[in-house]
């Protein structure tokens, strides 16, 4: 028992304008009418677009390459470690007001340290 949708919704209180556009409700001005109305606007200094000829081959400037921009922080990690670890290495990083990647920094640097120490 479903009721067909319309092609337009109707809203209680509100004004249906879905067939003003309907070809039969549009009218074209009549030949007479377009070439007095474009005799007025040429009056007036309306002309018709004229649109400039594309330039040839030659004459259209070469696209430029953009220059490779090397980035400043070339590769993203994703570390695979438990919460609290997470939450140590942040306290860690913001108890001595450095940035996350310095922290990560001084954590290679100390296990670098360990392994040459054991060698």
């Amino acid at each position: 028992m479903s009721r067909k949708q319309t092609t337009t919704p109707t809203y209680a209180g509100l004004p249906k304008f879905g067939d003003d556009d309907a070809p039969e409700l549009v009218v074209r001005p009549s030949k007479e009418v377009r070439d007095q109305a474009k005799a007025a606007a040429t009056s007036i200094g309306f002309g018709p677009d004229r649109t400039p000829e594309a330039p040839s081959a030659a004459e259209r400037p070469t696209a430029r390459k953009r220059e490779r921009r090397v980035a400043k922080y070339p590769a993203h990690y994703s570390l695979r470690m438990t919460d609290e670890d997470r939450d140590r290495f942040d306290a860690y990083a913001e108890n001595h007001r450095i940035p996350k990647g310095e922290a990560m920094r001084r954590l290679l640097d100390l296990a670098d340290a360990e392994e040459r120490r054991k060698q």
